[in-house]
Order: structure tokens, then sequence, then C-alpha cells
């Protein structure tokens, strides 16, 4: 298996790199977790209007 916990440390990152980077998943359009992460935070980058919402108002009360 591994010799040392720093074999084993570099193992599981170059494990970790390729389910994220190298990987396309299903659940992501067959995109890799990465990939559809960038692409939602460009769609956000594009759109910033979409984030806003429209200001507060404040209604007029009557006086008791």
């Amino acid at each position: 298996m591994c010799a040392g916990l720093a074999e084993a440390c570099a193992v599981i990152e170059r494990w970790r790199r390729d389910y994220n980077q190298v990987r396309p998943h299903s659940a992501h359009g067959g995109l890799t977790p990465e990939a559809a992460h960038l692409r939602s935070a460009g769609a956000r980058l594009r759109n910033p209007d979409q984030l806003r919402r429209p200001p507060a108002t404040l209604e007029a009360t009557a006086p008791l």
C-alpha cells in the first residue's frame, strides 16, 4: 500500500486532483467539478444584474 504518511498524502492528493480536475461527472453535465464551478462563477460575473434585488421600500405608516 503506502510506505509512510508522506506517500499516502501524495497518493490521496493525486486522486483528489484527478477526481476534481480530470474526471467528468454526470451530475455536472459531463464537466469536471472544477469546470462546473468555474462555469457557474463565470455566468454570475457575466450577468451581475441577476444577483441584484430591488431596493427595499419603506411604507408610510399613519400616525397613531
